[in-house]
């Protein structure tokens, strides 16, 4: 029993173990999880030193030590040292919605994201989309080919780009990615041989056909054709966004031969 009084003394948390069955620590666990639902324990809080709190429900250290670490675990609580611990700010906030990045200050050098200047007119007719009446029959099952009407959208913004078509040549895909790994599924077949830039999307490995189907992926300075004419080995030349460095000669006077390029 604790020799210390603690009525009248103020602590931001006062958990009541007295009818807890099981492990102390998940029981102190399931009682802070309660306590930030119900708004008990609100974001920012800091919470009492970890002896003060072991005093108060007379445990042993370790066990408030445990039941801490695995609220850290859990995204409910924050420490420092000597700053002590505190509610995380978005305990409550929705995590699923939450953005990836965690520190506002980081700067991302893992992928190159461009910053697309048209988002806010997505973001617009998106949000005048979801007004129409008939808005709830966006999220049921369609064609996966896309209906007539988006293929034909396809093919007027195809236009735009010089490039002439019909609805009939034209498929939606669910993201770039699905797209990729559609089309590299479509156009090769175990042992095929895919020519890469030396870096290039990552997604490319990761796309089935690359991976499961037997397709070997090289960077184009290990690709080569042997003693085929390169007409005859290359069948598409798919021509990326320039990174600013320049072709060999070698992989120009390859492109200049080629009849297909996409």
């Amino acid at each position: 029993m604790s020799i210390n009084s603690f009525d009248n003394y103020p602590m931001s948390w006062k958990p009541d173990l007295s009818r807890a069955s099981g492990p102390k620590y998940l029981a102190l666990v399931s009682l802070m999880e309660d306590d930030i639902k119900n708004g008990t324990l609100k974001a920012g809080t800091k919470l009492p030193p970890q002896r003060e709190l072991a005093d108060y429900l007379n445990v042993n250290l370790s066990t408030i030590s445990r039941a801490f670490k695995l609220c850290s675990q859990k995204g409910l609580l924050s420490a420092s040292v000597g700053n002590g611990t505190y509610v995380c700010a978005d305990v409550t906030a929705e995590t699923v919605l939450l953005c990836g990045r965690e520190n506002p200050r980081m700067i991302e050098m893992g992928a190159l994201v461009p910053q697309v200047s048209g988002n806010r007119l997505v973001k617009s007719y998106t949000e005048r989309l979801l007004k129409r009446p008939d808005a709830l029959n966006l999220f049921s099952y369609d064609d996966p080919e896309g209906t007539g009407l988006q293929r034909e959208a396809g093919v007027a913004w195809f236009q735009k780009s010089g490039f002439h078509t019909d609805k009939e040549h034209v498929l939606l895909a669910a993201g770039g990615q699905n797209a990729l790994t559609a089309s590299l599924g479509a156009l090769l077949e175990r042992g095929n041989k895919l020519g890469t830039d030396p870096l290039t999307y990552p997604g490319v490995k990761n796309a089935a056909c690359a991976r499961q189907a037997g397709v070997q992926v090289y960077g184009a300075e290990r690709f080569s054709v042997g003693n085929k004419p390169a007409e005859k080995a290359v069948r598409i030349s798919v021509i990326t966004p320039p990174s600013m460095k320049d072709l060999e000669e070698g992989l120009r006077r390859l492109g200049g031969i080629l009849q297909y390029s996409i």
